[in-house]
C-alpha cells in the first residue's frame, strides 16, 4: 500500500475508533440514566435527559416517548418543548417543531439557541421575514451573536425580498466584530451585485484584499465582477494582476490543485476576453 493510503487508511480508523467511543459513551450514559430512573420512576427531569440522548443518536422513537414521559410527569419542565422542536425538526416536522419552539420561547424569552433553532423553522416554513425577527430576537441577547446568525438572517431579508435591510444588517455585524468577516463581506458582496450596484460591490472587495496577504484570489474576483458588468478592460487588468500574483508564488504552492485550477481558469478568461473592448 502507497504511504498515502496508509496515511488515510490510519485517519479513518481513527474516525471510527472516534465514533465507536462517542456511541459507547452515548450508550452508558443512557444505561446509567435508566438505573436512575428505575430508582426515580416519577423524575421528570431524568426522563427529559435520557429523550436528548436518544435525540441525539437519532433513536427517534424513544425520544419521543421520554419526552411524552417528561411532560406528562411535570408540565412545567420548559426544555421537553425545545427538545421536541428539535427532533421534529430532524424528522421534517417543520410546523409541529416550530410550534414546539414557539412555546417553548412563550416561557424562556432570553434563550438565544431557541430563537436560532425557531428562526430556521420559520424560514424553512415559507416564512422568511418573521425568521428574520427570529434571528434578530437571539442576536439581541448575550450569548446568541454570531457570524453564521447574521448571515442566516441575511438570507432570510434577501428571501423575503428586503436586499437593504439584508445589506444593513450586515454591516451591524461588520461593526460589531470591528474587522472584515469574510462570510459576511462575501454576502454583501453577492447582495450588492444582484442590486447591479457594482461599484459598491468592488468597494466591499476591496476592504477584504487590503486585509489579505495574498492577492490572486481578489484580483480573480474582481475581473468576474467587471466582467459581468461588461467593464472588459479593467477586467482583463485584474486578470492579469491575479496571474502575475500567481506567479510569484513559490513552485510547491503553485502546483496545489485549487491554485492551479484558479491559474488555468485565469488564462481561459483572458483568452476570452482577447480583443474585447469596453
Amino acid at each position: 500500500m502507497h504511504a498515502h493510503g496508509l496515511s488515510l487508511l490510519l485517519i479513518l480508523l481513527t474516525l471510527l475508533s472516534a465514533r465507536v467511543s462517542a456511541h459507547e459513551g452515548t450508550h452508558e450514559q443512557i444505561l446509567a440514566l435508566t438505573a436512575a430512573i428505575e430508582a426515580e420512576p416519577t423524575n421528570a427531569r431524568l426522563y427529559w435527559e435520557r429523550g436528548e440522548l436518544y435525540r441525539t443518536h437519532r433513536n427517534w422513537d424513544d425520544a419521543l416517548s421520554d419526552f411524552a414521559k417528561a411532560g406528562e410527569l411535570d408540565p412545567d419542565l420548559f426544555e421537553v418543548d425545545l427538545g421536541r422542536a428539535r427532533l421534529y425538526q430532524a424528522l421534517g416536522y417543520l410546523h409541529a417543531a416550530e410550534h414546539s419552539a414557539a412555546r417553548y420561547l412563550l416561557r424562556v424569552p432570553h434563550a438565544a439557541e431557541a430563537h436560532r433553532v425557531r428562526a430556521e423553522l420559520l424560514v424553512a416554513i415559507g416564512r422568511p421575514r418573521a425568521g428574520a425577527d427570529a434571528y434578530t430576537a437571539a442576536l439581541a441577547l448575550p450569548d446568541g451573536p454570531t457570524p453564521e446568525i447574521y448571515v442566516a438572517r441575511a438570507l432570510a431579508l434577501v428571501s423575503a425580498g428586503e436586499p437593504e435591510q439584508a445589506l444593513g444588517g450586515l454591516d451591524e455585524g461588520l461593526v460589531r466584530y470591528g474587522s472584515p468577516v469574510v462570510a459576511l463581506q462575501l454576502l454583501a458582496i453577492e447582495i450588492e451585485l444582484e442590486q447591479e450596484r457594482t461599484d459598491a460591490a468592488l468597494l466591499r472587495l476591496e476592504i477584504l484584499s487590503t486585509s489579505s496577504p495574498r492577492q490572486e484570489t481578489w484580483h480573480a474576483r474582481r475581473g468576474d465582477i467587471l466582467e459581468g458588468a461588461g467593464r472588459l478592460d479593467e477586467a482583463r487588468h485584474a486578470y492579469q494582476q491575479a496571474l502575475a500574483a500567481i506567479a510569484t508564488l513559490p513552485p510547491p504552492r503553485r502546483r496545489v490543485d485549487a491554485m492551479s485550477t484558479l491559474e488555468s481558469q485565469l488564462k481561459v478568461a483572458l483568452e476570452r476576453l482577447k480583443g474585447g473592448v469596453s
